[in-house]
């Protein structure tokens, strides 16, 4: 009886010792691939190891233009401007690692015209900075022009005035984006939407509407 006792003991013992390892071995797997995603750091100072390798986009502000007696007569002269400023952004675990992304135009709604009939003056002028910084003054269907305004001060870009195309996109740009290995690579575009203050009667283009579409993508549209 006392045998069977002390075995059954020993069996006890023997049974709680394998679950004490057991979660002694979870525990360590546990906290070693907390540790591999977390990183070191604070609750304020949180290191986050990214895993995965991706190229995403960022569409920007949208672009829309509107002109009333209102707004010119806020502006007090000068143009009316707006901006947007859609990103590239990509990771790759491989330094010097090179992806390439489009950028395409789209202007599917512009209701505007010359109120210069005669001279043709570009009202709206749409200027491009490329993540380089450089300004784009190349786009296929599209004319580069220069105007100068009330001010008496030049501005650069595509004479987009009247220019519509609902049937499909325009390509801007096809460029690469490298890799640092280490850090999320981010390309930064400015799009500049100007509507020109002329020294002349504009009333024409009073409540008009023009809307830009600007889309990114890894892949040909």
């Amino acid at each position: 009886m006392i045998e069977k006792f002390n075995r059954s003991k020993t069996l006890f013992y023997l049974l709680v010792l394998i679950i004490i390892v057991s979660l002694a071995l979870v525990f360590r797997v546990t906290y070693a691939f907390l540790e591999d995603y977390v990183g070191e750091g604070s609750s304020s100072d949180v290191k986050v190891n990214i895993k995965n390798d991706f190229l995403e986009f960022e569409p920007g502000e949208t672009l829309m233009l509107e002109v009333t007696a209102e707004n010119l007569a806020q502006i007090n002269g000068t143009d009316i401007v707006k901006e947007s400023h859609p990103k590239a952004n990509f990771y790759d675990t491989t330094a010097g690692h090179t992806r390439h992304y489009y950028t395409y135009l789209s202007i599917s709604n512009n209701d505007y015209t010359y109120t210069d009939a005669i001279n043709s003056t570009p009202e709206i002028i749409l200027t491009i900075i490329g993540p380089d910084n450089q300004e784009i003054t190349s786009i296929a269907g599209l004319e580069g022009k220069y105007v100068t305004n009330q001010g008496k001060n030049k501005i650069s870009g595509f004479d987009v005035t009247t220019y519509k195309n609902p049937d499909g996109a325009i390509l801007i740009d096809q460029r690469d984006i490298k890799s640092t290995g280490n850090e999320i690579t981010t390309d930064t575009w400015t799009f500049k939407l100007t509507y020109v203050n002329l020294d002349s009667d504009q009333s024409a283009n009073l409540g008009k509407n023009f809307d830009i579409n600007i889309t990114m993508s890894d892949k040909t549209i």
